[in-house]
């Protein structure tokens, strides 16, 4: 149980973000068997979507994202394996993600500190 994080991607900026640091990420997340819930570049009709941005240790989002993002640089595109624990749990996320599901998630670390 936990977080996987395999970085697909490396900046090497050495540049990593830590906890209260306002942060700005692109992500694609899907289920095990594939069914995509959302994806930031998409969002929008010319498919450039908005990042997602939110303050990390603050428990705005799963507490994988919270505990996996300050893992990677700026510019870190990475492949996140996170349990149900650490995601919706029991209880999901009526109507995109099912109980206790385990969520893949592509994400791509693209600004520290920019707030919108």
């Amino acid at each position: 149980m936990g977080v996987k994080v395999e970085v697909l991607q490396s900046s090497n900026t050495n540049n990593k973000p830590k906890k209260d640091d306002f942060v700005g990420i692109h992500m694609l997340i899907r289920l095990m068997d594939g069914v995509e819930v959302l994806n930031t570049r998409q969002e929008s009709s010319a498919g450039g979507g908005e990042p997602m941005r939110f303050c990390l240790g603050r428990g705005s989002v799963i507490k994988g994202l919270d505990e996996s993002v300050p893992k990677l640089q700026l510019g870190d595109k990475a492949k996140l394996t996170i349990s149900p624990d650490l995601a919706y749990g029991a209880q999901g996320f009526f109507p995109v993600v099912p109980p206790n599901a385990t969520l893949i998630i592509e994400v791509e670390l693209i600004s520290i500190n920019d707030p919108p």
